[in-house]
């Protein structure tokens, strides 16, 4: 079981670079401008997911910090 997890472990490493690998398109907008990251949808979408996780993981440990303390006053 652990020597089948690892190996799953490396091939997915293994294929991470594939992932990153440029796309079509990178000749219609320079790097360093900004419209080719919001306008096309693959930058764009993975920047909404990660803000969107970021901002619900944020919201649970607010919430979880809270639920602490409530439950810090409630003992006293």
């Amino acid at each position: 079981m652990i020597r089948s997890t690892k190996g799953l472990l490396v091939a997915l490493l293994l294929a991470v670079p594939m992932l990153a690998s440029a796309h079509a398109g990178h000749g219609s907008f320079s790097w360093d401008d900004i419209r080719h990251y919001v306008f096309s949808p693959e930058h764009a979408v993975p920047v909404v997911a990660i803000v969107l996780l970021g901002v619900t993981l944020m919201k649970a440990a607010l919430y979880l910090n809270r639920a602490d303390k409530k439950a810090d006053h409630s003992d006293k």
